[in-house]
């Protein structure tokens, strides 16, 4: 491929685009709802994770991320191609900081083809449906994020005005109903809607920092997509500067994404039983019943999940009832002062524990009721199992309190 693209307008160019996908926390990004001309005045922000790329032929490509993610991107129709898998962003006069997050300077970035034969002949400005292309994801992502770069870039004919630009449709995803916003801070010459998006003008530049001859630079930003997803399927439209002035278009595509990771919400309650007084506060004898409920609330299983109720701060004034534990699914004991669960909690999913003690009824510790429960990959990590949710606390009344 000739990397030469930022030659006078006489050239033999075609258009280019890119594209980047990247998995996001929702809080980790926002959309500005407009373009933003440059990007020196911008803060600082790390480098996106990178992907390697592998081809098969015209109609499929793979990209592999450290984790062990992957995105198979599939081109099945006749009018899009996987053309390389080598160009880098500057081809197409990209830097880092046009992108949230951002892409590293010397990420490799897919190629692909836009066609349009038969677009002439509809001697309008738009070339609806110029093929499908899928990503296909082999866990959830949360939030990616599209990168553009390039977008709207021309080549010469025999008309002043014969160029054109692929913009894309966002057509379906799994799970359903998944949208896109943008643009993302930094972009230049973008826009997107909650179903597409595309270049704000149809440039006849190639580069997002440099305008040449052209009327605009072209269309380079971040859009992202709302959702967690493991496939995307969009629709490519070629759009003319001039009606029936088609030509073909090539863009890049490039991917940093991060597998949706599972993660655990716990919440603990206290409920005493029999001799309780007021504010909750337990008379010697009394009863009080624990439970702790599991939820795992992303759209990923967690197959090895464990937790650890440490009961030191009760077993100084209760008895544990051995018999009152229970387990909805995996395995629960009681060992070594603390109750024990493991187990998997599949997603959107959860598990309840249950237990008892009873106050010893001659006081034989500090008279109070304290414990927390611990859980890797959950609210309740060391540092916050005092939180509200992972502890409770109770007062024991000894039998002479009146109080």
């Amino acid at each position: 491929m000739n990397t030469h693209r930022l030659a006078a307008c006489s050239a033999l160019v075609s258009s280019a685009v890119s594209i980047a996908v990247l998995a996001l926390p929702a809080h980790a990004s926002a959309a500005d709802g407009a373009s933003v001309p440059g990007s020196a005045m911008l803060a600082p922000m790390a480098p996106a994770p990178v992907a390697s790329w592998t081809s098969s032929g015209p109609t499929q490509a793979r990209a592999t991320f450290p984790d062990g993610l992957t995105m198979d991107v599939g081109t099945p129709d006749a009018n899009q191609q996987v053309v390389a898998s080598n160009v880098g962003m500057d081809n197409r006069g990209a830097t880092p900081g046009m992108f949230r997050p951002h892409m590293p300077a010397n990420s490799r970035w897919l190629e692909l083809r836009t066609i349009d034969g038969g677009c002439r002949d509809a001697g309008a400005t738009v070339c609806p449906d110029r093929g499908t292309v899928t990503l296909t994801f082999n866990k959830p992502v949360r939030n990616p994020v599209l990168h553009v770069a390039g977008l709207g870039a021309f080549k010469s004919g025999t008309e002043p005005e014969d160029y054109s630009s692929t913009r894309l449709r966002l057509t379906g995803s799994q799970p359903a109903g998944a949208t896109l916003s943008g643009p993302l801070a930094g972009a230049t010459n973008l826009r997107a809607g909650a179903t597409g998006f595309g270049a704000d003008e149809v440039s006849a530049s190639v580069s997002c920092s440099e305008q040449r001859l052209a009327r605009a630079l072209a269309g380079c930003g971040s859009v992202r997509v709302n959702g967690t997803v493991t496939s995307l399927t969009f629709k490519a439209d070629l759009f003319a500067a001039k009606a029936g002035n088609f030509t073909p278009d090539e863009w890049i595509f490039n991917v940093s994404a991060e597998a949706l990771k599972p993660r655990l919400d716990i919440a603990k309650t206290a409920t005493p039983s029999g001799r309780v007084k007021a504010g909750g506060r337990v008379k010697a004898g009394g009863r009080v019943g624990y439970t702790v409920r599991i939820t795992n609330p992303t759209g990923v299983d967690f197959p090895a999940a464990r937790a650890t109720d440490n009961l030191a701060g009760v077993l100084d004034d209760a008895r544990f009832n051995r018999g009152s534990l229970k387990a909805t699914s995996g395995t629960a004991r009681f060992s070594g002062g603390a109750v024990h669960w493991q187990g998997a909690v599949g997603a959107h999913k959860a598990v309840t524990l249950r237990y008892s003690v009873t106050v010893n009824r001659v006081p034989t510790g500090d008279l109070y009721l304290r414990n927390s429960v611990t859980a890797p990959g959950s609210n309740c990590e060391p540092a916050t199992a005092m939180s509200p949710k992972c502890s409770t606390l109770h007062r024991v009344l000894p039998p002479t309190d009146k109080k």
